[in-house]
């Protein structure tokens, strides 16, 4: 059963983009953490965290008396694929058509908050730039959730399980007395021990190689429009 041992929730929000007609357009923001959460179980300790961050949908600039309607696409949630394959890393098998519930239920539990994510698909939308007498720059911004779960086994546990096997049948008066009677069993029993070990820790390595940080990036539907005018 995993442990809470560590809950950071920041105090600073995510700022929207501004837009000047003088200065380069903002193509994405600096990532900011949100919520932070560590759970532990046995050897391993896998850490939750929730980033957001502004990028570029569209932009597009415009001259004075003239206005423009702008349609376009872009894409919102999480592809199929990345939840699958994120769910293998997890070691999780879970069917194709519960994929988004799933997510939903572990990053909510684990963040302790509310959390929606959805399978990709494409979202149309309209915005209206009315007539002016300035020369104008508009731009639109999509919202992003970076959810990163982080997976850390104890690179000493395998060493410690085996250094209080190897313990206990020095210990053992079973043992010492086994040592004295028949030394050539004695052998065969350490030699069995200590490759169990050696298969254990070879398994252990290969995991942790395997371990890294896995990372689910859901495009939401929240935008964010600015205008601004050429007042020179």
């Amino acid at each position: 059963m995993s442990t809470l041992i560590n809950a950071y929730n920041s105090d600073i929000s995510l700022k929207t983009p501004s837009l000047k007609y003088t200065k380069n357009v903002v193509e994405q923001t600096d990532a900011v953490l949100i919520s932070k959460r560590e759970w532990a179980e046995n050897n391993t300790t896998t850490t939750y965290c929730k980033y957001q961050y502004w990028k570029i949908l569209n932009f597009s600039k415009g001259t004075k008396g003239i206005g423009k309607t702008f349609t376009f696409s872009y894409k919102v949630g999480v592809q199929k694929t990345t939840m699958i394959e994120t769910a293998k890393n997890l070691g999780i098998k879970i069917g194709r058509e519960k994929l988004g519930d799933f997510f939903n239920a572990e990053l909510s539990k684990k963040l302790q908050t509310s959390i929606s994510i959805t399978e990709e698909y494409t979202h149309t939308q309209e915005s209206n730039i009315s007539q002016t007498n300035k020369d104008w720059i508009w731009a639109i911004w999509q919202l992003v959730e970076n959810y990163q779960i982080s997976i850390v086994r104890d690179e000493n546990f395998i060493d410690k399980i085996a250094n209080r096997v190897v313990d206990t049948i020095d210990s053992s008066p079973a043992m010492v007395a086994l040592s004295i009677n028949n030394k050539k069993v004695l052998s065969t029993v350490a030699s069995a021990v200590i490759h169990q070990i050696n298969e254990l820790n070879n398994t252990f390595q290969k995991n942790e190689k395997k371990s890294n940080v896995i990372s689910i990036v859901n495009l939401t539907q929240n935008t964010h429009e600015a205008l601004d005018y050429d007042n020179y």
